[in-house]
């Protein structure tokens, strides 16, 4: 492996490249670290599509003969709503319904915590290919699972989960390797928007093939099928890090080494391959760190909220049918991916321009999107029958989120660029949490009470959560590099900063 040069070497070596012709890029005009961002875009709505998909095709797996009336008022059912006793569903009441939705985090979590390192310290090129292939193979077994016992499914969906845990930490190491310093926010949120897109794609899809004469089973098939051809894609085209690409351009390789040196020289970092060891006490100790990871865990109960529950509320409370509901629930998704590049490409700039700090544009984003999410959400739990009403405030509610995306999950990039796989893991290894219980405290709180006002309930207890998680975040949080980013000791980093002159934020 060649070693690391100098920015006057890779300056040098640009005057020779610059009449290169780009004709080992994937696409005219299309940079190698974006092509790879948009494969990491499709791996991420395979795994989602993977994950969703039982959000909705549980409604056709079920008996839809509830255990109990509902207690109080719902919505009139339309000329269009096909939903009926099916006799050869299963008989699961919402409770069971939530452990089958929840099962997939039982697994998603326990990876979750090594998965940043191993990517860190062997690359995110295969830990990222086997969590999609372990998941598409999960996706073919699960209907022969199913339909031999409730323990067999819970075990497919748990090892599903083991396999997507690796997906965020190594992409976090994929934009830690290939994303200069300013293109940072971009390359993340245009790679992990792929879970938006598995959602918008994902949902109608499987709705319109458990509808069909095919069965809910063939939704298993489709996406199983899927993903192991991306996961060929992915071996094919990606790398761990540019200089081992065989068919990157020398421009795009300097562009990319000349500024990362440039960003690790002033911050007396660790550049290119090295790999210093997790300071791990001082990131469990980091006032920061923990509130941007309780910040993420009161984003995910609503995002895995929705996520899950979404198909089930429109089914028993709106009454749509089948295919409306995967389409209607999917539609958000839409919104949130618009409103997650936009506010992407926004705190670039504003950083680029220097009129807020980086700090400040965290804080509004994440703070802004967290409170007015769940404001949207209570409101359309009170907007009744009104169809139209409802699904537009829902919209507008998980279109709020692509704020957060974009905002909090960068920020263990700002904290800690060096182990963001690390702290990413630990992430969302917590945010996982989240994804067991809300589908489960969901499940206690209307099994037996499919109405509007237990509904209710459900929703003012997400918004509440989700202003915790805001008011935490704007006190705590900070998008300043951390002392142990960099050096051993607080000591070493307060006498390496009366030697700098140059600071991060003119690169």
């Amino acid at each position: 492996m060649e070693e690391s040069k100098s920015t006057d070497e890779l300056a040098e070596m640009d005057v020779d490249v610059n009449v290169e012709a780009d004709k080992y890029q994937l696409l005219p005009c299309l940079p190698w670290r974006y092509a790879i961002a948009i494969v990491g875009l499709f791996g991420f709505a395979s795994g989602y599509a993977m994950r969703v998909n039982m959000s909705v095709a549980i409604v056709k797996m079920v008996s839809n003969q509830s255990s109990a009336p509902p207690s109080g008022h719902t919505c009139p059912r339309t000329n269009n709503d096909t939903t009926e006793y099916n006799p050869d569903g299963f008989d699961w009441d919402e409770s069971v319904q939530g452990i089958v939705l929840s099962s997939f985090f039982w697994g998603y979590a326990i990876t979750q915590f090594p998965a940043g390192r191993i990517a860190e310290v062997y690359g995110p090129r295969l830990v990222f290919f086997c969590g999609i292939f372990l998941s598409a193979i999960g996706s073919l077994l699960t209907p022969v699972c199913a339909n031999t016992s409730f323990g067999l499914l819970i075990a497919c969906r748990f090892i599903m989960g083991l396999g997507q845990a690796v997906l965020y930490p190594c992409y976090q190491v994929v934009v830690s390797n290939w994303a200069p310093p300013m293109e940072k926010s971009r390359m993340t949120i245009l790679g992990t928007t792929g879970n938006t897109w598995g959602t918008i794609i994902g949902m109608p899809i499987s709705g319109l093939l458990a509808g069909s004469s095919l069965g809910w089973e063939s939704v298993f098939y489709f996406f199983g099928v899927s993903s192991i051809i991306w996961c060929i894609v992915w071996a094919l085209l990606v790398y761990n890090y540019p200089d081992e690409h065989p068919r990157i351009t020398q421009r795009e390789r300097i562009l990319i080494e000349t500024k990362k040196h440039e960003y690790h020289t002033a911050m007396g970092g660790h550049p290119h391959h090295e790999r210093p060891p997790v300071p791990w006490k001082a990131m469990f100790t980091s006032v920061p760190f923990l509130s941007s990871v309780f910040a993420a865990f009161c984003y995910s109960w609503g995002w895995y909220m929705l996520l899950t529950e979404l198909p089930t509320y429109m089914n028993n409370i709106l009454h749509f049918n089948i295919d409306q509901n995967a389409l209607l629930s999917a539609l958000p998704y839409l919104f949130m991916w618009i409103v997650s590049n936009i506010a992407a490409f926004s705190q670039d700039k504003l950083m680029k321009s220097e009129k807020l700090s980086k700090t400040a544009i965290r804080k509004v984003f994440s703070s802004t999107g967290l409170v007015f999410s769940g404001v949207f959400m209570v409101v359309a739990s009170f907007a009744g029958c009104d169809h139209v009403t409802v699904v537009a405030l829902l919209c507008v509610a998980v279109a709020l989120v692509g704020l957060i995306a974009s905002s909090l999950l960068t920020n263990y990039l700002d904290l800690a660029p060096n182990f963001a796989g690390s702290m990413m893991g630990v992430s969302n290894t917590v945010m996982t949490l989240a994804g067991i219980l809300a589908p489960l405290v969901t499940g206690a709180i209307v099994t037996g009470n499919e109405d509007e006002e237990h509904w209710r309930i459900v929703f003012g207890m997400t918004a509440g959560i989700q202003a915790m998680g805001a008011l935490v975040f704007i006190i705590f949080g900070s998008a300043e590099e951390q002392w142990w980013n960099r050096h051993p000791t607080r000591e070493a980093w307060e006498a390496a900063n009366k030697k700098e002159t140059n600071t991060v934020e003119k690169f």
